[in-house]
C-alpha cells in the first residue's frame, strides 16, 4: 500500500442553490408527456431521482469546488489565511506546528514516508 496512517481531518460539500423536483420537471414537460401517453411520475420512477440541483449560468465547477474546499478547511480546524502552498503536505505541517495537539516541530512525516 502506498499510503499508510492517513486520515481525513475535514470534509464538506456545497449544494447548488437552484433545485427542481422530478414532479416540477414533469409539469414543464406535460404537453409532451400527455401527447405520448406516458404515465404520471415516470421520470422519478425510472431514474430514482427526486430532485436535481443547478448553479446559475456561468458558475464554474471550480468555483463550487473552491467553496467546498474552504468549508472543509474550516471543518478541519485549520486556521484561515493560509495560502494554497500551505495546504500541500510540507507546508501544512509547518502551518500546524505550534497548534494545540500538534506534533513537536520537525517530527511530521516526510512525503516519501507516507
Amino acid at each position: 500500500m502506498k499510503f499508510q496512517n492517513v486520515s481525513i481531518i475535514g470534509l464538506a460539500h456545497v449544494d447548488a442553490p437552484h433545485r427542481i423536483t422530478s414532479s416540477e420537471l414533469e409539469n414543464q414537460l406535460f404537453p409532451i408527456i400527455d401527447r405520448i401517453h406516458v404515465r404520471p411520475n415516470i421520470i422519478q420512477s425510472l431514474t430514482g431521482i427526486v430532485a436535481r440541483r443547478f448553479w446559475e449560468p456561468g458558475r464554474q465547477p471550480s468555483e463550487a469546488a473552491t467553496m467546498a474546499a474552504e468549508k472543509a478547511i474550516v471543518d478541519a480546524g485549520i486556521p484561515t489565511g493560509y495560502s494554497p502552498e500551505h495546504l500541500c503536505l510540507p507546508g501544512l505541517y509547518r502551518a500546524l506546528d505550534g497548534l494545540p495537539g500538534a506534533r513537536q516541530s520537525g517530527t511530521w512525516p516526510r512525503m516519501h514516508e507516507l
